[in-house]
């Protein structure tokens, strides 16, 4: 499993590489998760309070580190958190080794070759689906999710709206015994007629041995849809029942509930 010195020690060795939290960055991508806790919490709960308790098998899309997964296990019985990212999924292992009922795979939901060999009550996808995957990637991906539900099969995703959504305390600061690593984050327009932002988020990383530091930049485009857009993309898909609802919990989130 990747540590937070290996995240600090990957800055420190090439500032100007392709670093992001969904790879060599994963250990702080955890760490942020839990200084926003409450936050991060009321943006699960809003998500997963709207799938059926009767569900019994649910597909987490994007799991991320998985730290919502044996909670999810817990409500529903069984769930499988899917991921692209083999450091997030490492990660996760570590969250869920004790659970019963959670297991986890590594894909990509935008995959159209993309078989988990099962179908699914309900399937979730926080933040990762809408956020980043973008134009035909998304439409593979809800395809991908249709295709794994069971008939009558429940969907529920977030959605960023606007900036809002975004916001969070800056800079962040982690350490541990070694290294300091500072994270600030600006919001900024995609500079199209898209209306698309980009979370741009810069690590300052210090090893308080040597006083060597330096930092790197990662940028990640980030889509934003109004409710008609979504629910047009879930139609696309396949789905009915399509209902896009604001989230009263976080400004400038939607969620979408929609059924096989």
């Amino acid at each position: 499993m990747p540590t937070f010195a290996d995240a600090c020690n990957a800055v420190l060795s090439e500032p100007g590489g392709d670093h992001s939290l969904y790879t060599t960055l994963a250990p702080i991508y955890e760490r942020l998760l839990v200084t926003a806790e409450a936050r991060y919490d009321a943006q699960v709960l809003a998500v997963t309070e709207r799938v059926p308790r009767s569900a019994r098998v649910v597909l987490d899309a994007g799991c991320g580190v998985g730290r919502h997964l044996p909670a999810l296990a817990d409500r529903h019985g069984a769930v499988v958190g899917l991921d692209a990212s083999a450091e997030l999924l490492s990660i996760a292992g570590s969250h869920v080794a004790a659970s019963e009922g959670v297991s986890l795979v590594e894909g990509d939901v935008s995959d159209p070759t993309l078989d988990l060999q099962r179908r699914f009550d309900a399937a979730v996808s926080l933040d990762y689906l809408t956020a980043n995957l973008h134009g035909e990637a998304l439409d593979r991906g809800f395809a991908t999710l249709r295709r794994h539900l069971h008939d009558g099969g429940t969907l529920v995703v977030d959605a960023v709206a606007d900036r809002r959504a975004l916001a969070e305390d800056s800079p962040s600061v982690f350490r541990d015994d070694r290294y300091v690593a500072e994270r600030a984050v600006d919001v900024v327009d995609a500079g199209d007629a898209t209306g698309d932002l980009v979370r741009v988020a810069d690590y300052r990383v210090t090893d308080n041995r040597t006083n060597e530091g330096a930092v790197a930049r990662e940028r990640e485009p980030i889509r934003t849809f109004d409710p008609a857009e979504l629910a047009d993309a879930l139609d696309r898909a396949g789905f009915r029942e399509v209902r896009v609802e604001a989230d009263v919990v976080e400004p400038g989130s939607l969620v979408a509930t929609a059924r096989v």
